[in-house]
């Protein structure tokens, strides 16, 4: 009976016949120059020690999706599709309608197909996916326009509100001292108030399902308050406009869209 040395690489079993030439220099190959690279499972087995593929490229996990029956919208598909996927989507100006279209009746079971493969499937073919794999985050944009002018958020000159809660509104008094506020182009609209709320002992509790990416770093001066409320002044006119609300209580900025109850 032949007998084989079996040596598993890059996904795929290899057998090598025993007694052979070729299994000589398949031997000596694999201890000599790659052995930090594998495992020997036993006599006649090596296992390549090398993360599978779709736990480098997350986005090309394998999935196979039948939408429960809360899923109605573009927008939701995509959320559930991203969930556990370790990728969230960002809002992109002009997208806010495609997210709010109903989904189609033959996309409500989707797969096997990669997490990429049905998110584009989803969105359709008028827009095309961009992703930043370093902050795990996916856009879309119109196919022909530049990917740096979609994820700019618009800007508007008009005043927007930051409300608080009637009862905590001492907040907005000079016991806070005023300080520098970095916006950070390496991280999200929401990132960047996560780390703003903990510079000042406080927390944040984000109710849009939207986020927005940041091209342009820059600077607020004044209190939480005062920072908070120049910063969503730029969104005035954004897909998903937002509205920050503060509640000394409990130490708790909330984001929510300026059309929330």
């Amino acid at each position: 009976m032949n007998q084989y040395i079996v040596v598993h690489m890059n996904s795929c079993k290899y057998k090598i016949l025993c007694g052979t030439s070729g299994a000589l220099v398949a031997l000596f190959f694999l201890q000599s120059t790659v052995a930090s690279e594998f495992e020997r499972v036993n006599r006649y087995s090596l296992h390549e020690l090398t993360a599978e593929s779709n736990q480098v490229d997350l986005l090309s996990t394998v999935i196979e999706t039948r939408f429960p029956p809360f899923v109605e919208t573009v927008g939701t598909a995509i959320d559930y599709v991203l969930h556990r996927s370790g990728y969230r989507h960002v809002t992109t100006e002009n997208f806010e309608s495609t997210l709010e279209l109903p989904l189609p009746e033959s996309h409500r079971s989707i797969g096997p197909v990669d997490v990429r493969t049905a998110v584009r499937t989803i969105v359709g073919q008028t827009w095309k996916l961009y992703e930043d794999a370093g902050k795990r985050i996916l856009w879309f944009q119109k196919a022909g326009l530049d990917s740096e002018q979609v994820i700019q958020p618009p800007v508007d000159a008009s005043e927007t509100k930051v409300q608080s809660n009637s009862k905590d509104s001492n907040i907005f008094e000079s016991d806070v001292a005023p300080t520098s506020w970095h916006l950070q182009s390496s991280l999200t609209l929401r990132e960047n108030l996560e780390n703003w709320a903990q510079l000042s002992d406080w927390s944040l509790d984000w109710r849009s399902r939207h986020d927005y990416a940041i091209t342009h770093p820059s600077t607020f001066s004044g209190t939480l308050v005062d920072a908070v409320g120049s910063l969503l002044m730029h969104y005035r006119n954004a897909p998903v406009p937002l509205v920050g609300k503060f509640f000394s209580g409990n130490s708790v900025l909330v984001i929510e869209p300026s059309n929330s109850p």
